[in-house]
């Protein structure tokens, strides 16, 4: 039996659930929407920092941009119950 290796930036996720929350009326926040992808993989991380000698920008913190790509994707709507799912192959 071959070891395992260790599991690179290149290797794919089997998932990603990105979730989105909104604040309530009583001040708490709570998930209201949903993504979970299958087959992730990740294609670029671009890092980001703006001018924040820029009155506009300066309260802004650096950031990174992400970008993913992936094999299939369920959207769900948590108020109401909504779900619609797509799915392809690159290969």
């Amino acid at each position: 039996m071959l070891p395992s290796r260790p599991a690179t930036w290149l290797d794919p996720l089997r998932s990603a659930p990105p979730p989105s929350f909104s604040q309530s009326d009583a001040g708490r926040e709570e998930e209201y929407f949903n993504m979970l992808m299958g087959g992730v993989k990740v294609t670029a991380v671009t890092p980001k920092v703006l001018n924040i000698k820029e009155q506009v920008f300066a309260h802004r913190n650096h950031f990174e941009i992400v970008e993913l790509h992936y094999e299939e994707i369920t959207w769900s709507y948590l108020d109401g119950s909504l779900k619609f799912r797509d799915a392809w192959s690159f290969m």
